[in-house]
């Protein structure tokens, strides 16, 4: 009795093992089974006679043996698919060789542009030399204040503030001017400028000639060339 049942057990078992070897192995399990059929049908042969008899096995036994059939055959074809891995994992890998372009390696390099320099903010304009005499002035806002402007010597080292007087000797008294032209005096080291118009048309002309150089921007080379001399 006891070699009966290992006998059905061993029929169970070998549907697994039997589908394992079909799945790997099919053409070898079509040939092994045309030559061998008999000694592979009686196994089921006499599951099948098991089946047919009255048995004290109870049911959850028999559904647990299938059960454990079909686990043992789901781990068999994992292991036979886990030893496959190492081969493929130790296959070398061909690292394809990095191709430059000559044209990379002989782009000339582009030395960078330098920045444009910043612009001068004219509110710094406040000094420059106007027909042959330094004046200085300030503003209001973005206004020039014509009340604060003043005239000062040229001369280097002297820096005096001129003195807006007639002078008898200005060559422009004799040629038929409507208003009395007018001279700057430097009472330190002797500075004498003429002029051909009055103190308040000669403010005024400045005032002018100070606009004009704001907005064309010339008043930027009057600063860079003040700098440079210090």
């Amino acid at each position: 009795m006891k070699l009966e049942k290992a006998s059905w057990i061993a029929s169970i078992l070998a549907i697994p093992v039997a589908f394992v070897v079909w799945y790997f192995k099919p053409e070898e399990f079509t040939a092994f089974f045309k030559k061998a059929w008999n000694v592979i049908v009686s196994p089921f042969a006499a599951m099948s006679n098991w089946l047919a008899h009255r048995a004290e096995t109870p049911v959850w036994v028999l559904l647990l043996l299938v059960f454990l059939g079909i686990l043992l055959a789901i781990a068999i074809i994992w292991f036979m698919r886990f030893l496959q891995r190492p081969a493929l994992r130790a296959a070398p890998r061909h690292t394809p060789t990095p191709i430059y372009s000559t044209a990379e390696t002989v782009r000339p390099q582009i030395p960078p542009q330098p920045a444009p320099p910043a612009r001068i903010d004219w509110h710094n304009y406040i000094q420059d030399e106007i027909f042959g005499v330094l004046w200085h002035w300030r503003y209001i806002g973005n206004t020039l204040d014509d009340s604060r402007i003043g005239a000062l010597c040229p001369r280097a080292g002297c820096m005096n503030r001129l003195e807006l007087t007639f002078d008898p000797q200005n060559p422009n008294l004799y040629r038929g001017h409507m208003t009395m032209p007018q001279s700057f005096v430097c009472n330190r080291c002797g500075f004498k400028q003429h002029f051909e118009f009055d103190g308040d048309t000669l403010r005024r002309r400045v005032c002018d000639e100070i606009e004009r150089r704001v907005r064309t921007g010339e008043f930027e080379q009057s600063m860079n060339q003040q700098r440079q001399n210090g």
